[in-house]
This record gives C-alpha cells, structure tokens and sequence, in this order.
C-alpha cells in the first residue's frame, strides 16, 4: 500500500499521540513509522502491534526492557532512553513528527526536543498543581524565550483553595495566580 504520509509520534500513550493515533486509523493514508512514550508499556505495547511501526521507543529504560520482551515476536526495533528518543524523533521515513506536549516535570526531555526541533512549538502541561516550576518549563523555551504555551489550569482554577482566599473570590484569586505564574516564568527567560 502506497502511503501519502508517514509520521513519528512522540508520547504516542498521551493525549495528543493517542488521537493522532485514531485519526491514523481513520485514514488509511497515514503510516505511524516510529512512535515513544515514557513508562507506559501496555498501552505502547498494543499500539505497536497495531500500526507496527519500524522503531518504538520508552524513555524510561527499565521499562522499555519488559516492552522488548513482549515485542520479541514481532519485527519491531525496541530503542530506550534520550538516544531512543532521538532516534525515535529522527525516523528517516518519517515525513512529520507529531509531538510537542512536554510535560513541566520532564526537563530532560524537554532539553533533548528543544534540540531536535527549534522551531517547533511546545505545550508544556504540568505546571504549579502537577509540581512543574519555572526552572522546569526553562528548556522547554527557545533561545529568544519564545516557543511554549504553558498549561496551569488547575492551578489557576484551583488557586482560591490556597491560602487565606474565599470561595467567592475565586476570579481574584485566578487573577493573582496567573499573575505570579507570569513572574515565575519571566524570571528565568
């Protein structure tokens, strides 16, 4: 079959790699090439022998050896860590990657994709209720300070449940935190 585009998926197991997934299963003319996620090894595992892709990687190195055990009776290339994430990333087949959601607790990886697409933008989920702080989100910013959209939905939802704020005072309260959330950030660009 004569595919019109062939694509990388990184964090194939999140959000976004889950509905790029069902839109690839949708229209036959989409070929998953590569694909990564952290730690989760069921779920990638399945998606492997659905799409079988060439190479799958898990960043999370232990795990990845337990997603290579239940992949040995296929022909797919299990690969682990940064390395396996650029290689993941690099697929020579690959037409596009889909990606671009790094979580604010995953630096490192922020710092390896930053690498591997400057221009590209990042939604960056994580941030103050998911314990993700500035100096976390840094790598995921360009050299101009440019380049992620920042999620803290919950806490600046949630942001009148800290402190001496009122229920009543929650659109302050949002204010105040979206404001200090601004600070943070401003800080280390």
């Amino acid at each position: 079959m004569e595919f019109e585009k062939k694509i990388a998926v990184l964090g194939s197991t999140g959000s976004i790699g889950t509905q790029t997934l069902e839109i690839a299963r949708e229209y036959k003319g989409i070929k998953i090439e590569a694909m990564s996620a952290h730690s989760n090894v069921n779920l990638i595992e399945k998606q492997a022998r659905e799409f079988k892709p060439k190479t799958v990687c898990l960043t999370d190195e232990e795990k990845a050896k337990d997603l290579k055990i239940k992949l040995a009776d296929t022909d797919i290339k299990v690969v682990q860590g940064k390395e396996g994430l650029i290689e993941t990333a690099t697929a020579d087949d690959a037409d596009t990657v889909v990606t671009a959601v790094v979580g604010a607790t995953y630096p490192e990886q922020a710092k390896v994709l930053r690498k591997l697409m400057p221009k590209s933008y990042f939604l960056v989920p994580g941030y103050g209720a998911q314990g993700g702080g500035a100096e976390g989100v840094k790598p995921c910013f360009n050299e101009a300070g440019l380049g992620a959209i920042v999620n803290s939905s919950r806490g600046i939802m949630c942001a009148y449940k800290k402190g001496d704020w009122r229920e009543e005072q929650f659109a302050e309260a949002a204010r105040a935190e979206a404001i200090r959330m601004k600070n943070d950030l401003t800080s280390v660009l």
